[in-house]
Order: C-alpha cells, then sequence, then structure tokens
C-alpha cells in the first residue's frame, strides 16, 4: 500500500514537471516571436507653454481676413479675465469662444511633437504660417504660436512655438480658433422673451394688415394677472380690435413654434447700405414684449440663399441670417383661429340688466338681475352670491335662468368677412348692462344672408358673420324658460 501511494506521488510530480515545461517552452517561443504591427497611442499631450493669462497685456491673431486684437478686462461677478475686441466695444460677443482662442498663448499642450527641429518648416507650412496668434504680456516678453498646414486626414495642424524650436500637432477643433474672424465671435443669441408672460405682440408684414395683441387694462391689473395666473389676457388690438385671444391657442400656433428661432450667422457688422441686405424698407417686422419688460424687435429682409433670410435687431449694428422656416409662425398664423370666438363672453357676475330686441321676430325682452352676498354662518365658512332674476317683470330662479344664460352668451362668430355694407336696421340687438365699472357691451346682428347675420361688437368695425341658427336656438330656449320648461 505504502509503495503504491509512493508510485503515485512521484507520478504526478513527474506529470507537474512535464506541465511545467510545456508552458516554459511556450513562453520561449513566444518571446522569440515578432511583436504585432500596432500604431502607437499618441500621448494625450505635450505641455510647451504655460504662463499666467492674469500677466497678458493684449493679444493678437492674424489670418488672411486681417487681425483681431484682445483686450483683457475684470469680470468682476467671478474676478476673472474675459476679453474685449477692439474696435468693438458696443457689441455682446460669445466670450467662451474667445477664452478657447487665447488659451493656447498662455497654455500651449499640442498632442505630440513631429520634428523636434525647425529644418523644414517649409514642408509643415510654417515658413509663411496660415495663422498666428501673438501675445504681449506686460513685462514685455512676447508668447506666438504659428498654424502651418493642415496633415494629410484633416485631423491636425502642423504648430510651432516662435522662440523654440520643434513642431507639434495640435487639433484640428483647435487650430481651427485661429482662423476665425469679428463675425464669428458676435453672440448669435436671439432677444428672446418668456412667451408665457407675453403682454404685446405685432407682426407687420410689408403692404399687408397688421396683427397687433396687447393687455387691455391697468398697469396693476396687469401685475395682478400675472402673480395670480403667470399669464394675462390679451386682446386683439389690430385687425380685430376689442376681441379676447384664447390663450391655449395663441401658444399653440404661435408661441410655442417661436421657442426655437436663433440667428445661424452673422453677415455683416456695422453695414453702411441696409438696402443691400433689403433691411432699409423690410419684408417682415415683429415686436414682443412680457410682463418683465424684455423685449424682442426684429426686422426680416432680402434672401441670403435658397433657405436663409437676413434679419436685424433695430438699432444693433450687426446682420444675421436665419433659417427661412423660423419665420413660419408669424407668416402663416391664422389670426381667426386665435381669437375668442363668442360674440360677447360676458361674466353672470358682473351684469345687472340685459336688453335683447329682434323686432323682426316681434320679440324685445328687458332682464334684471340682482346680485345678493349671504355671508357665511361660520368663520371659516364661504359666502354665498344670490341672483334675484326678473324677465319682463316675472320672477324665475336662478338656477333654470343660468342655464338659459348659456345659450344666450354662446352666440359665435362663424368666420370672417372682408367687406360689408351697413343697409338695414339690426335685426337683432343684445346689450350687457354691466356693474363693474367697463363699458356696457352691445352686439348688433344685421342681416347678411338667409344663414347667417353680420355682427357689429360694439362699435368695432363689422368683421365677422355668425349663423342665424345660434340666434334661433338662444330664442327657443328662452321660450323654454318662460314656459317653466327648465328645471335647472
Amino acid at each position: 500500500m505504502k509503495k503504491r501511494l509512493r508510485t503515485i506521488v512521484i507520478a504526478f510530480v513527474v506529470l507537474g514537471a512535464l506541465v511545467g515545461a510545456y508552458f516554459a517552452a511556450l513562453s520561449m517561443n513566444a518571446k522569440n516571436e515578432p511583436e504585432a504591427t500596432e500604431a502607437p497611442e499618441r500621448s494625450t499631450s505635450v505641455l510647451v507653454l504655460e504662463r499666467a493669462k492674469e500677466d497678458i497685456e493684449f493679444i493678437e491673431f492674424t489670418n488672411a481676413s486681417g487681425t483681431l486684437r484682445f483686450n483683457p478686462t475684470i469680470d468682476e461677478r467671478y474676478n476673472r479675465v474675459v476679453w474685449q475686441l477692439e474696435g468693438y466695444d458696443e457689441l455682446e460677443y460669445d466670450t467662451s469662444i474667445m477664452d478657447s482662442m487665447s488659451t493656447p498663448t498662455y497654455y500651449f499642450s499640442p498632442v505630440e511633437q513631429i520634428d523636434p527641429t525647425d529644418d523644414n518648416l517649409a514642408e509643415y507650412g510654417l515658413d509663411r504660417p496660415a495663422a498666428t496668434a501673438k501675445a504681449t504680456y506686460y513685462d514685455g516678453s512676447v508668447e506666438t504660436i504659428e498654424i502651418g498646414k493642415m496633415t494629410p486626414n484633416g485631423e491636425y495642424y502642423y504648430a510651432r512655438r516662435v522662440g523654440t524650436t520643434g513642431v507639434y500637432l495640435l487639433y484640428s477643433i483647435t487650430g481651427d480658433r485661429f482662423f476665425l474672424t469679428e463675425l464669428d465671435l458676435i453672440k448669435k443669441d436671439f432677444p428672446g422673451v418668456y412667451i408665457d408672460q407675453l403682454i404685446y405682440y405685432k407682426f407687420e408684414k410689408r403692404g399687408q394688415s397688421v396683427i397687433e395683441l396687447g393687455y387691455i387694462g391697468s398697469e396693476d391689473e396687469m401685475q395682478q394677472e400675472l402673480e395670480s395666473y403667470g399669464m394675462v389676457t390679451l386682446s386683439m388690438l389690430q385687425p380685430y380690435p376689442g376681441r379676447d385671444v384664447y390663450y391655449s391657442n395663441l401658444s399653440m400656433y404661435l408661441l410655442e413654434p417661436m421657442e426655437p428661432f436663433s440667428f445661424d450667422s452673422v453677415a455683416a457688422v456695422y453695414p453702411e447700405d441696409l438696402s443691400v441686405y433689403g433691411l432699409d424698407d423690410p419684408e417682415y417686422e415683429f415686436l414682443l414684449i412680457d410682463g418683465e419688460e424684455s423685449v424682442s424687435h426684429l426686422i426680416v429682409g432680402n434672401a441670403a440663399d435658397a433657405t436663409r433670410v437676413y434679419i436685424m435687431i433695430p438699432g444693433y449694428p450687426v446682420v444675421y441670417t436665419t433659417p427661412k422656416s423660423n419665420l413660419d409662425p408669424f407668416v402663416n398664423v391664422n389670426v381667426f383661429r386665435m381669437l375668442d370666438n363668442f360674440v360677447s363672453l360676458v361674466n353672470i357676475v358682473n351684469v345687472d340688466k340685459i336688453t335683447i330686441d329682434a323686432p323682426s321676430r316681434g320679440r324685445s325682452h328687458v332682464i334684471q338681475l340682482e346680485h345678493t352676498v349671504i355671508e357665511a354662518e361660520e368663520e371659516d365658512g364661504r359666502d354665498e352670491e344670490v341672483i334675484n332674476v326678473w324677465i319682463d317683470g316675472e320672477t324665475f330662479l336662478e338656477l333654470p335662468f343660468k342655464t338659459y344664460y348659456q345659450s344666450l352668451i354662446a352666440l359665435a362668430y362663424d368666420t370672417e368677412i372682408m367687406d360689408f355694407e351697413e343697409g338695414a336696421e339690426p335685426e337683432l340687438t343684445i346689450v350687457y348692462y354691466l356693474n363693474d365699472g367697463k363699458p356696457d357691451v352691445t352686439a348688433r346682428y344685421y342681416p347678411y344672408n338667409d344663414h347667417f347675420y353680420a355682427v357689429r361688437r360694439d362699435e368695432h368695425p363689422i368683421q365677422f358673420i355668425s349663423n342665424i341658427r345660434g340666434a334661433d336656438t338662444m330664442f327657443e330656449t328662452l321660450d323654454k324658460l318662460l314656459r317653466g320648461e327648465i328645471i335647472r
């Protein structure tokens, strides 16, 4: 038994030795074989220059388009250096782009060095650089970065730091910034407004009618609405004065499509002749103001190309371009679709009296309303408002009358009309006498054809028609109320 055990142990030892020898041989063979040829990974960067940004007096960028000079100033909000473009003081720049442009003049960290000498500068386009960035420091020293040709694959530029030897690879995204002009630096932000706090809107197309919306009320009333609801009810000022605008429709058809509005490029700075861009006599003009008094005022000129137009902020010396599609919400807006289409949507709590006169129907009615407030018995209870109703001197219950009132204020416009000559007297006149200090509301319905009335609301022009069937239904409901057929 012991001999057998010894034999097994010896066998395992021998087997282990054989396995070890096998793997050792494999390892030796692997060392003798040539390594797979893989492209060596480039180092992340090579630090060539590192100085303090705050020590720079000014920077000059030169390329085929000219020279730009950056002067430093201190942003006191964040206590940091920001750049101003000399000669364009009144313009707003994209400071993030300017920061990126300036970085290589105090922190130059290209990808790698590909030539340690300056013997072959012409090969890299650095004998006559395509662009340079020259930073002058307060101590009088100068740092210059030169940009040459792009590499054949377009991923890098050849670059060098003047005063040292060696040629480096610089990522193209960094090198591209050396070729920017003043047009690339100007902000392209659209001067937007808070569309949910819009208090004024105007859009004018040359040679056509103006669309104008505004808030009708006092400043205090407007602020109260903004605080309570975050929005205000706008009324049409042109072309259909006095008509209220449905906010949901205004938002859906006009405001929401405006949100992606943007400028896509700068065409000119300090333009000498606006007629070149069609901005001396704009094709379109629009103005928006919100409750925070933010303003968007733009004029639109000629087509810049097949898909873009010139656009400008009046008083700001920059001509932009924007996609034509940005104008669609303004140009294609359906004004009638935004409006409250009820002829006289008057809240019953604001009405003390209503007169209804329809000579052609032989109808004339006077409705008197008396509003009484019953105070709550409990301290935290709610007061109750009760409306006493008299029609032609006869008393009626409040709830049945409110059912009829819905059919009265449901009289609506159906569509707009271009011209209407008033010849006959109105076939129906409804007057709401108000108790809230606002002017009384009068609606006059003139014969238009066999199916429609032409409607005048107050003293506004006649611009809409209303189906006669709506008035028929209103009188039918009134007759049911007078006969006591409406319970509630």
